[in-house]
């Protein structure tokens, strides 16, 4: 199993703290990562902390992909 873990996508509304932005991406990379693993039972996406991009961004995005 692969899991990889995303922070945030997309724009900030905020100065990122240290180390977030080696986990936090864009639209277009986020998009990427979710066509290539689309039906791969062997990889999960992951999101922590619960950020906006989480529900705005990233949930629709893997809804379309199934």
């Amino acid at each position: 199993m692969t899991n990889l873990t995303v922070h945030g996508i997309g724009e900030t509304a905020r100065e990122l703290e240290r180390g977030e932005d080696t986990t936090w991406v864009s639209v277009e990379q986020f998009e990427r990562v979710v066509d290539a693993v689309a039906g791969r039972p062997d990889v999960r996406i992951t999101f922590d902390d619960g950020n906006a991009s989480d529900v705005e961004i990233a949930l629709p995005g893997c809804w379309s992909a199934g």
